[in-house]
This record gives structure tokens, C-alpha cells and sequence, in this order.
């Protein structure tokens, strides 16, 4: 994946919603850990999972907006199982990998949406 605050993707909608939630700008690292302001709700502590960023797409942004917040919460592989269940939704996760470097996983039908022969995911 692409060094940060270079673009990923471009992706082609048609009626539907998108929304993105993460901690890719908002967190910090400290002795190697990286502290997300996004909180585990059953340990009220920053959650720790490598999610650096969820874009969901649905047919509508309530969905969307919620889903994403759920998902980088949860994490990709609850959070990829969750979105399967769904006919109509999608996303893209983004995980921190090792040296700063960022790992892609998506749901099953999220290709569809990519708009771009160079992008590979």
C-alpha cells in the first residue's frame, strides 16, 4: 500500500453511501504502541487491533457512517464477516503493518467499486 497521505483509490458510486472512520490522523504512538482515540466499549481503552482506517460503502450514510466506526472497532476479521452478512454493503480495510507500512483487505464485492486499472487489491 502507498506511503501515507498518498491516494489509494478511486472508487465509482452509483445511489449509494460511503463513509470512512479510523484512526490513520487522531492517534499516537508511544514505546511502539500506537493509541487510537477510538475506544473498546467492553475496556474503555484505546482500541488495539492495527485498524488504521474503515471505508464502507452502503446504500445509505447512516449505514455507512455507523459500520465504519463498528468495524474499525471490531476489526477485519469479525468486521469482514459482519460485512458479508449484508447483501448490500462493502468495504475496504487498511491495517498498519511493520516499518509504517499499510495492509488492504476487502470484502467480497468491493472491486467492483474500484475505479482504477493501477490499483490492485
Amino acid at each position: 500500500v502507498k506511503e501515507k497521505n498518498e491516494l489509494l483509490l478511486r472508487l465509482s458510486l452509483n445511489n449509494q453511501a460511503i463513509a470512512t472512520s479510523g484512526d490513520y490522523k487522531n492517534y499516537f504512538e508511544k514505546n511502539d504502541v500506537v493509541y487510537s482515540h477510538l475506544l473498546n466499549p467492553n475496556s474503555n481503552t484505546p482500541i488495539r487491533n492495527k485498524v488504521a482506517s474503515v471505508t464502507v460503502i452502503a446504500p445509505n450514510c447512516t449505514l455507512a457512517d455507523g459500520l465504519a466506526t463498528a468495524l474499525a472497532v471490531t476489526g477485519v476479521n469479525r468486521g469482514l464477516s459482519i460485512v458479508e452478512s449484508y447483501e448490500d454493503v462493502e468495504c475496504l480495510f487498511v491495517l498498519r503493518g511493520k516499518d509504517n507500512s499499510f495492509e488492504t483487505f476487502v470484502s467480497s464485492g468491493f472491486k467492483k467499486f474500484v475505479n482504477s486499472s493501477e490499483i490492485k487489491l
